[in-house]
């Protein structure tokens, strides 16, 4: 249910916590233990705005992406710079 839901905002009193921190450590080490290249806190039970991406691994589904470190995004945003489409693993 909680997938189904519109993550809640990171307030700025929320920064720089033990419970932010603990979430930011808690998708790392599943991303890490899962070989995952993302993870966003409601896929682990937090309506937060919190997501990190990153690959410290070679991956064979995507053969030609070079590793890189976890990044931690908090409250990200996209914006759509073109109206061009492409399809893509996820």
């Amino acid at each position: 249910p909680i997938l189904n839901q519109v993550a809640k905002k990171v307030e700025p009193e929320e920064f720089n916590t033990e419970a932010l921190n603990n979430i930011v450590s808690e998708l790392n080490a599943i991303a890490k233990d899962l070989k995952a290249v993302g993870f966003a806190a409601p896929q682990i039970g937090y309506s937060k705005r919190i997501m990190m991406i990153g690959m410290e691994f070679k991956n064979p589904r995507r053969p030609n992406v070079v590793p890189f470190e976890n990044e931690t995004f908090i409250n990200p945003e996209v914006t759509f710079t073109s109206q061009e489409t492409t399809d893509d693993l996820e």
